[in-house]
């Protein structure tokens, strides 16, 4: 009963469905009474009707009683064609379009698609091509002229700086040096005088370029620098210079002393 999809298993409503029709044909028998509405559905008609219909043939063979509706035609034809089965459909009011809840014995019913399409408004042109893809078997493979054009990255023309940049900043009225784009934002962040500042994309004006300025595998990271004897140090201290840690050791007592 109901839907059964599963989105953290990757469980589709078809393969839910597919899953318990799996239990159901493993256990019918003589004693069970199986309920399927619109059995097959939820995937390509042709192949849900075969499944459909292998599905019934196998359950009437076990001496199960089976109800089952549906809306596919190879289904209808087949529970006409089949002995076992007796066909019923459920009444319906053409003039006020609701169901009149009355079952009609020895009937395939007809699912008047079209007919209700038209009824409740869908342009006629497009029910006129319905028809005729349903008369001749042909589909309406005239090609649209409407010409999609490839979206841009960004409206503006800097979109493209590189890190390095030297760049004219309009609102601040300074020269700065491109450091990132902010994702998902027309914004960039530049360094300007020694510190990082956001700046709108559009004014921004491109200066010299960086691959103008640096040989080729320059650390580009120097630029961005606000302290370069803060830098020099702790890179030496990475790297396991004594002289480095003498003077941090130096730095921590006279901060001790101090009461730092």
């Amino acid at each position: 009963m109901g839907d059964h999809q599963n989105l953290d298993n990757s469980l589709s409503t078809f393969s839910a469905e597919m899953t318990t029709l799996s239990n159901i044909l493993q256990k019918a028998g003589k004693r069970s009474v199986i309920l399927l509405d619109e059995i097959g559905s939820g995937t390509d008609p042709n192949e849900g009707a075969a499944i459909a219909i292998a599905s019934l043939s196998e359950l009437i063979n076990s001496g199960s009683i089976v109800i089952a509706t549906t809306h596919y035609s190879a289904i209808k034809d087949y529970a006409n064609k089949q002995a076992n089965f007796i066909t019923a459909s459920m009444d319906f009011d053409l003039t006020t379009l609701q169901p009149t809840y009355r079952l009609k014995m020895n009937e395939v019913g007809d699912s008047r698609a079209l007919w209700i399409a038209e009824k409740v408004g869908i342009n006629k042109k497009v029910i006129t091509e319905a028809k005729k893809i349903l008369q001749t078997g042909k589909y309406p493979l005239k090609a649209s002229k409407i010409i999609f054009h490839e979206k841009t990255k960004s409206k503006y023309h800097n979109a493209s700086l590189a890190k390095g940049d030297i760049v004219y900043l309009s609102n601040l009225k300074k020269e700065g040096i491109f450091y990132q784009k902010i994702q998902f934002k027309d914004e960039i962040e530049v360094f300007v005088d020694k510190e990082f500042v956001t700046v709108p994309l559009k004014r921004v004006k491109l200066l010299r370029q960086a691959k103008d300025l640096y040989p080729e595998g320059y650390n580009l990271d120097l630029l961005f620098i606000k302290d370069y004897q803060d830098y020099k140090f702790n890179r030496d201290l990475n790297r396991g210079s004594k002289k480095a840690f003498k003077t941090l050791n130096k730095q921590r007592v006279t901060g001790i002393e101090s009461g730092k």
